[in-house]
């Protein structure tokens, strides 16, 4: 969800991206909080709002797939299951860099998440922090 704002408001966060077109989304702009609690209740009434990009994740499994976690072990493990699964043979070249995408505003202003904003993302993903293993953070 934080990097969701973060790429929302790009435009406004980034210095380097600033121009007369951000003043314009400067009307558009709220705080991390209210955007989410906004997007989360748009997202209850709308399963499509924003492309789809709030719907939870179980929602979009058919089949019982096999799920990969990427903060475990990035895309290693999918490729080696990938590989060993369909016998493909094929080479990879992980690199590895330092530039972030995170606009320069958001990375000297980090994210406070308020009680009410934790509680309504327990409670909007609860199924998939269950299905898939994660931790509801209080």
């Amino acid at each position: 969800l934080i990097s969701h704002y973060n790429y929302r408001f790009k435009k406004i966060l980034s210095l380097r991206e600033f121009n007369f077109a951000s003043l314009k989304k400067l009307s558009e702009f709220q705080t991390f909080n209210k955007y989410i609690l906004q997007s989360l209740e748009e997202a209850k009434l709308n399963r499509n709002y924003y492309n789809n990009h709030f719907l939870p994740q179980n929602e979009f499994e058919i089949l019982s797939p096999k799920v990969f976690k990427f903060e475990e072990n990035g895309v290693l493990n999918l490729l080696k299951y990938i590989e060993k699964e369909t016998y493909f043979n094929f080479e990879l070249n992980v690199m590895k860099t330092k530039k972030s995408n995170t606009p320069i505003i958001s990375r000297l202003f980090k994210v406070k998440w308020l009680k009410k904003t934790l509680d309504e993302v327990n409670k909007f993903y609860r199924e998939d922090f269950i299905k898939y293993g994660y931790k509801i953070v209080e």
